[in-house]
């Protein structure tokens, strides 16, 4: 699911206890420097694969 917004994922995404996303490597950087809880699982065509937990 796109989200419009990079607010719009955080509140999603903190919301969740479980869950994976799709995103470019400068993304998942962004998103971790906000103190979103996510761990690197897997990196496939210039993108990065992350679990909640």
């Amino acid at each position: 699911m796109g989200m419009d917004t990079i607010a719009q994922f955080s509140e999603r995404w903190r919301a969740l206890e479980e869950g994976t996303a799709v995103m470019r490597p400068k993304m998942r950087d962004a998103l971790a420097a906000q103190g979103l809880p996510m761990r690197e699982i897997a990196r496939v065509s210039g993108r990065v694969i992350v679990a909640r937990r």
